[in-house]
């Protein structure tokens, strides 16, 4: 006969949950939610969303394909698998850097709306400029001029360091598999990501490519669950908290 298994209790809040479902509807993407001060994974949601319990029973051929087929992907989990630049969410881990550098926060760049950089300009999403800032405006206003202007004083090294201390470039054990490590360039990345190239020189890290990666951009690659753990670090600002989504199994707590 049958024996039931332990309760197993995830942290995941219903209604955070259902909430993010409700949003997102028939959008592509992945919302991740943790608590601070514990890291409990309060929403894990990949949108759009489908009913799993339909494999119990078997799912008709026909629904499988259209699913599998549909080009925003229900199928794929994009919260640990899918892995997208992040944009100028990830000027939060260059500005730490940049302070790890020695840079002065409250020293001032101008931006114009462009940066000139060997023989090319970088543009600011915003094309009149915002003027002079600081660290604290550029983060503010997203300012890409000021982040053009100070990465390599920090240099790409230094930021990837940064960025896998606050989580990137790896997957987490708790509870899931499929995940993705994502794509953090270094200088080291660059050599082993071109090692079969025959020019050498492909090999090589350039200055100007740090300005992309500064911003979110470039090569690099993250996961949903990736971005809101470096959200979680930041905010929490002493420990380096671990995502936790298995809250209990058989009434005994995870830690």
């Amino acid at each position: 006969a049958p024996t039931p298994g332990k309760d197993v209790v995830l942290t995941l809040d219903t209604d955070i949950q259902s909430r993010a479902l409700e949003v997102f509807g028939e959008e592509s993407g992945g919302c991740v939610v943790m608590d601070i001060r514990n890291g409990d994974v309060l929403c894990m949601m990949s949108a759009p969303a489908f009913d799993p319990n339909l494999f119990v029973s078997g799912v008709p051929g026909s629904v499988y394909r259209a699913w599998a087929d549909y080009e925003r992907r229900p199928m794929l989990d994009k919260t640990i698998y899918g892995t997208f630049p992040p944009g100028s969410t990830f000027k939060m881990t260059t500005a730490l850097a940049i302070l790890d550098a020695g840079v002065n926060p409250n020293e001032r760049v101008t931006c114009g709306g462009g940066y000139r950089f060997g023989n090319r300009t970088f543009r600011c999403h915003r094309a009149s400029g915002h003027g002079p800032q600081n660290m604290h405006d550029a983060i503010k206003n997203s300012c890409n001029v000021y982040f053009y202007h100070m990465c390599n004083r920090a240099g790409i090294d230094r930021i990837a360091r940064t960025a896998e201390a606050l989580g990137f470039h790896r997957t987490y054990d708790f509870g899931l598999t499929g995940q993705r490590e994502g794509t953090m360039p270094s200088t080291e990345w660059k050599r082993h990501a071109f090692r079969n190239n025959p020019n050498p020189d492909s090999r090589n890290w350039y200055p100007g490519e740090t300005l992309s990666v500064a911003i979110g951009q470039g090569a690099t690659e993250v996961t949903a669950l990736q971005l809101a753990v470096m959200t979680a670090r930041i905010a929490n600002g002493r420990k380096a908290i671990e995502p936790r989504l298995i809250k209990s199994v058989g009434g005994v707590d995870r830690p």
